[in-house]
């Protein structure tokens, strides 16, 4: 998963380059409930956020990332922690640990990627709305993460059977 989380990152660089180079002066930054835009910035402003916002998070996914095959295990809370806590077990348990978090980390970053794109494209609009194509990323974001998240709490931590 961690290539997951690699592509995501670029595709979300190659949309702040797109968005410096196709957003017109005033940008949608933020959308109400119903996804209609209800905050606008200037250009530099916004492509420089979102390149900070992008930066930070990638920052802190990588250096989490990189140092999972490193860290305690201690505090870390997984299903049958008494079984992948034994030396044998460990290196695993690291493992999925980090294609676990490689994997929500790609869909934060899948999404942000999507909403980014739809602002470039609704931009100009009168009235910008995220539109259908906004709600179903969400829901799809939710289904994915949710889904994961599920799939680790009941089965992908549980211990091989003899």
């Amino acid at each position: 998963m961690i290539w997951f989380f690699r592509l995501s990152v670029l595709a979300y660089f190659a949309s702040v380059a797109l968005a410096a180079v196709r957003y017109p002066d005033e940008v949608p930054v933020h959308f109400d409930v119903n996804g209609n835009a209800d905050a606008f910035q200037g250009r530099g402003i916004a492509v420089l956020s979102m390149a900070v916002i992008g930066l930070v998070l990638t920052g802190l996914l990588g250096l989490c990332l990189h140092h999972f095959p490193r860290a305690s295990l201690k505090h870390i809370n997984v299903p049958h922690k008494s079984f992948w806590l034994q030396p044998q077990n460990t290196d695993t348990l690291r493992r999925m640990l980090r294609n676990d978090l490689a994997w929500i980390g790609g869909c934060v970053m899948t999404l942000m990627t999507v909403m980014l794109l739809i602002t470039v494209k609704v931009a100009d609009d009168p009235q910008p709305s995220l539109g259908t194509v906004g709600v179903i990323a969400l829901v799809v974001f939710l289904v994915a993460v949710g889904g994961h998240i599920i799939l680790m709490y009941t089965r992908r931590y549980r211990p091989p059977r003899p």
